[in-house]
């Protein structure tokens, strides 16, 4: 795998982690 596509994806995996934690915590505080 070429280095730039590991990052590349490295970075979309943190966005989408970001994202889900974000909305989990949304969904703790309207708890």
């Amino acid at each position: 795998m070429p280095k730039p596509l590991i990052m590349f994806i490295s970075k979309l995996v943190n966005k989408n982690f970001d994202f889900s934690m974000k909305i989990i915590y949304i969904n703790l505080d309207l708890k």
